[in-house]
């Protein structure tokens, strides 16, 4: 009867021991899987959050200031070589009175400051809206990359679900070992128990024979 008991016994210890293995792998992959939805979660923060930064007024104005530099010197630079080109054509051959080279060098003078006056105010002009260009590509790149990370957190949760219900699952191995031990502790222990339940019955009838 003993052994019966401790097939028993047995058995039930190995069910308890896949069940609390099955109940930690299930634990650790949930974690796991949260992490990683969290992890995507932040990223796509992140983006937001970077992409609202962009919008502070001190942040705008510096940028649409980088940008009228930006246009001013590609307006001024095709005038400033045409012009330098300009001057070293026209140069005046002979001898030519210190008044004119001055006068032709004040004309210079005003009119390389007049396209650059002008380069300015349409740098200046056109900045803004070429700021807000900037920004709308820069919107649409950022809600395609949040879409994306989306997509794949989506993705990733489908497969942890999957993962989590397998690691919940028990070892196959040790719930055969338990249903085998607890199968041959049964019988074991019917066995015993019929045999005494026969020995009792013998007994008690040689006792009324008497």
């Amino acid at each position: 009867m003993w052994g019966a008991i401790a097939a028993l016994v047995a058995s039930a210890a190995l069910q308890q021991i896949n069940t609390s293995m099955a109940a930690s792998r299930q634990q650790k992959a949930t974690r796991e899987a949260m992490k990683r939805q969290r992890d995507y979660q932040m990223r796509a923060e992140k983006i937001a959050m970077d992409n609202a930064q962009e919008y502070r007024t001190d942040t705008r104005e510096k940028k649409q200031d980088e940008i009228a530099d930006e246009l001013t010197q590609t307006y001024f630079r095709p005038v400033e070589a045409a012009q330098t080109e300009h001057a070293a054509a026209s140069r005046t051959q002979g001898d030519v009175s210190q008044d004119y080279l001055n006068a032709k060098s004040a004309s210079d003078s005003r009119q390389m400051n007049s396209a650059k006056e002008l380069a300015t105010l349409l740098g200046r002009k056109n900045s803004a809206n070429r700021l807000r260009q900037y920004e709308a590509i820069d919107m649409a790149d950022n809600a395609s990359e949040i879409a994306r990370l989306n997509d794949y957190a989506n993705r990733m949760y489908n497969v942890d679900s999957y993962a989590i219900k397998a690691a919940g699952q028990g070892n196959p191995f040790l719930q055969i070992g338990s249903e085998v031990l607890g199968g041959y502790g049964g019988v074991m222990l019917g066995n015993e128990l019929d045999k005494l339940v026969k020995d009792s019955v013998k007994s008690a009838g040689g006792v009324a024979t008497k």
